[in-house]
C-alpha cells in the first residue's frame, strides 16, 4: 500500500523506522510491483536507532530497477521529546558510512575506524544538527570525552518537550537548566558521535 500511494501520488519524502527497509524488501510481492515507480522519491528517511547500513543496501538493491535513486535513502537523528527530530543528512547526498572495529567498540566503547571487513561495523551519520537545534557531545564523567569515544548527546532547542507528562523524577534526570536561559539542555546516553556528523550505537 506504502509503495503504491507512493507511485499513485508522485510521492517526495517518506520516514520509515529500519525495519520497514527489510520488510519492503523481502515481504512485497512480486505482483504487488508490476508498473512501480519510485522516481519521485527525494528521500527515504531512516529514523531508527540504530540506521542499519545492510538495510539500505537491501532496499537499494530491491528498488533500483523501479526508479529508485540510490542517494535517495537518507537519515535523521529521531526523537519524539526533540518533536520530531534533531539531525537530518543532508538531501541528494549519500550518508557518510564509518566502519569501526567491532570488537574494540562493544568492548572499549571506542569507534577505531578500521576497513570494510568482516570484523567491521557500519555506523551510518545521522547528519547535522535542523536549523534551531544544538547538540554537545560530552562523556559520562567528562564534560569533553576523547575523540570517538562513546558518551552522551546534549540537547537544547525551541521545539523540545517541556517536561514528561507526570513523571517529575524522569524530568529531571534527562534535563537541566542552563543558567537562566529558558531553553532546556536534555541529555540522553549511550549516544556516539564523531565530528562533525552524529551517529548512533
Amino acid at each position: 500500500m506504502l509503495l503504491q500511494a507512493i507511485h499513485q501520488h508522485q510521492g517526495t519524502l517518506c520516514w520509515l523506522p529500519n525495519f520497514a527497509y527489510n520488510f519492503l524488501a523481502t515481504r512485497v510481492r512480486p505482483s504487488a510491483l508490476n508498473g512501480l515507480d519510485l522516481s519521485s522519491l527525494r528521500a527515504v528517511i531512516n529514523c531508527s536507532e540504530p540506521v542499519r547500513h545492510d538495510s539500505h543496501l537491501t532496499f537499494t538493491s530491491k528498488f533500483a530497477n523501479f526508479g529508485l535513486s540510490p542517494v535517495a535513502l537518507q537519515t535523521c537523528y529521531a526523537m519524539a521529546e526533540n518533536t520530531f527530530a534533531v539531525t537530518q543528512s543532508a538531501i541528494d547526498q549519500a550518508p557518510r558510512v564509518d566502519f569501526v572495529d567491532r570488537k574494540t567498540i562493544m568492548e572499549q566503547r571506542i569507534a577505531q575506524p578500521i576497513g570494510d571487513s568482516g570484523s567491521a561495523m557500519a555506523m551510518v551519520s545521522c547528519g547535522r544538527p535542523i536549523a534551531h537545534t544544538e547538540n554537545s557531545y560530552r562523556g559520562r564523567r567528562t564534560a569533553r570525552p576523547a575523540e570517538r569515544h562513546v558518551g552522551e548527546i546534549a540537547l537544547r532547542s525551541d521545539c523540545m518537550l517541556t517536561g514528561y507528562y507526570h513523571r517529575e523524577e524522569a524530568t529531571a534526570k534527562r534535563s537541566k537548566r542552563a543558567g537562566t536561559s529558558p531553553a532546556i539542555w536534555a541529555i540522553w546516553p549511550a549516544a556516539s558521535c564523531t565530528s562533525p556528523d552524529a551517529r548512533r550505537i
